[in-house]
């Protein structure tokens, strides 16, 4: 991480935009935002924000928040750096947004990524323009959701509480290969009920080769 050049300018060629790179262990005094005390883990969190550039990146400016963990009583340090592209994100706000990434008992933003490019392209789709891009983030997405509302109904219907994204693949391919079974008649049983199949000891056997949680 590289602060931006703050120096006098010469006035002769390209304007310097690149000045020192960031110490970690020698923060400057004017980068620090306040002070988040942890009574429960005696732990206490210096917190400091400024703007840098990056060598991997060039000519983007990213915000960047350093959060600097003391133990009171071992006085161990440990480090936490989040970054973003956004200049007007405040530091303490930041930090909440950040923590929604996990939360106990509720739906992880992260997990809705990582469902995104296991399992509905996210991570695949080859676009490179503007609105194609902005398309293919957004199907994905939105399958994800629907994703998430099937399994739901799939958690009910098998009284598994524990169902996953790859478990409900299972479900479905069990589902088709038994409907295609003697020309479209499963199990040569015309009386087939796809709900009631869900609960039989065949559907199970089946599904168990591959499942999860099942």
């Amino acid at each position: 991480m590289i602060l931006p050049y703050e120096g006098e300018q010469s006035g002769i060629g390209r304007p310097k935009t690149l000045g020192d790179k960031v110490d970690l262990d020698n923060l400057d005094k004017k980068f620090y935002i306040s002070t988040i005390q942890d009574e429960d883990s005696n732990v206490s969190t210096k917190v400091y924000q400024f703007e840098t550039f990056t060598p991997k990146m060039a000519g983007l400016k990213l915000n960047i928040v350093v959060m600097i963990h003391t133990h009171q009583i071992t006085k161990q340090i440990s480090w936490n750096i989040l970054f973003t592209n956004d200049l007007t994100l405040e530091a303490l706000k930041f930090i909440k947004f950040y923590s929604l990434r996990f939360q106990r008992g509720r739906p992880a933003i992260e997990f809705d990524f990582r469902d995104a490019k296991q399992f509905y392209g996210l991570a695949d789709f080859k676009n490179y323009k503007e609105i194609q891009v902005t398309n293919a983030i957004n199907i994905a997405f939105t399958m994800t959701v629907i994703g998430k509302l099937v399994l739901e109904k799939y958690k009910i219907l098998l009284n598994c509480p524990n169902l996953g994204i790859i478990d409900l693949k299972t479900v479905f391919r069990t589902q088709k290969c038994t409907e295609m079974l003697s020309g479209g008649e499963p199990l040569n049983n015309t009386n087939f009920d796809p709900n009631e199949f869900l609960s039989s000891p065949l559907f199970l056997k089946i599904a168990r080769l591959e499942a999860i949680h099942i």
